[in-house]
């Protein structure tokens, strides 16, 4: 059962070296500029049929109640390394909640729910809406029976597999089974593992071999640990599934992975955003996510299972109207919007029905300015 808070967050975090900004500096920019930039941003935003955007915004952020799980919200920690020092964050940690929000509330079928932030810097704010999700999705892992596994299998071998022994995840051809003086024993790629040393191991029939490998896998941190992924958190890298398509700058996405975050008391330590994300490189064994470029002059195709996308930045904002997944979360930068991105969300939304943000059991950071909105797929 995921412990995530409905409303927010209380974690630990720190960054690898990187030529980001510092932490302190990103996060500022995200408090203490925050009302100033979005309401200058918003309130250049055309009249709809019921007010202005920006006022329909506004009712949102001020008169929406409260929810009863927004009292345990807590403060993400940021740990800058370059600048050796913990910068506090509620904001952070209220983005993350963001995603595990979404997660628990999907929209109806065949309807689209859009969420869209105005941030008046945009740092980290896709990935850990991502996270967010990916951490309170159901995992659809199930307790094996390994031999039991492995007899099942028999029948079709060889056959490719993703097979967990030991601290690695091994994606390979299956090509045998047998017995030796220490029990069962399977043959996969070039080595041969003792039946007792797997732990997981399920079928990946379509698994091109661009794609074996052995990956060698890291401890759940004390985020993934209180969502609940303690148990079931090897047996995850066994699947190869994007869930969420992130649209945007893939080079400032790529640094932003190094962010480790982590429950300040929590069993597990630190861990980074890219052990949770785990996106698709074009040959990794096992994936959870996708980073698609948003600045291109074609629309990026997003994977056949995506159910979620985040469009961060102005880029990005233009492809919604082409988006066909359930849940999309639209991040714009407050403090450059061009008017093509503020275009295209008026005209989305005007297809669409206002969600109260109460809805999702969401309330936004003090002075980030949010909409929700429903269309039809």
């Amino acid at each position: 059962m995921s412990r995530l808070p409905a409303g927010g967050s209380a974690a630990t975090a720190h960054t690898a070296r990187s030529p980001q900004p510092p932490l302190k500096g990103v996060l500022g920019r995200c408090t203490h500029r925050m009302c100033h930039r979005s309401s200058n941003l918003l309130a250049k935003w055309r009249l709809v049929t019921l007010g202005s955007l920006f006022n329909r915004v506004r009712q949102d952020v001020q008169r929406e109640p409260v929810g009863e799980n927004d009292t345990r919200r807590g403060t993400l920690l940021l740990l800058d390394t370059e600048q050796e020092e913990v910068v506090r964050s509620a904001w952070a940690g209220r983005i993350l909640a963001l995603g595990a929000c979404l997660a628990r509330h999907p929209p109806a079928v065949g309807m689209q729910l859009v969420v869209v932030l105005v941030l008046p810097a945009r740092d980290y704010a896709a990935l850990l809406i991502s996270a967010g999700w990916i951490l309170t999705r159901p995992t659809g892992v199930r307790q094996q029976d390994i031999r039991r596994e492995i007899e099942l299998l028999r029948p079709r071998l060889p056959l490719s597999v993703r097979m967990v022994a030991g601290d690695q995840m091994i994606a390979d051809v299956l090509y045998s089974t047998g017995s030796g003086p220490d029990g069962m024993r399977v043959h996969i790629g070039s080595s041969q593992w003792r039946a007792d040393k797997v732990s997981h191991i399920e079928p990946a029939p379509g698994l091109p071999r661009k794609r074996f490998g052995r990956l060698k896998l890291t401890p759940p941190g004390s985020l993934a640990r209180a969502a609940g992924h303690a148990g079931s958190w090897a047996a995850e890298h066994c699947r190869g599934a994007a869930e969420v398509a992130i649209i945007g700058t893939r080079s400032v996405l790529s640094t932003e992975l190094a962010l480790c975050v982590g429950w300040p008391s929590g069993e597990g330590g630190f861990q980074s955003l890219s052990s949770i994300l785990r996106p698709d490189e074009g040959e990794s064994p096992s994936w959870a996510s996708a980073i698609l470029p948003g600045g291109t002059g074609e629309m990026p195709d997003l994977p056949g299972e995506a159910i979620m996308a985040v469009l961060d930045g102005a880029s990005a904002v233009r492809w919604l109207p082409l988006i066909e997944v359930p849940t999309v979360a639209v991040i714009i930068d407050g403090s450059s919007a061009p008017e093509a991105a503020e275009d295209t969300l008026l005209s989305v939304r005007a297809t669409g029905s206002h969600i109260p943000l109460s809805a999702i059991g969401w309330t936004p950071p003090a002075g980030t300015q949010a909409l929700a909105f429903e269309v039809p797929l």
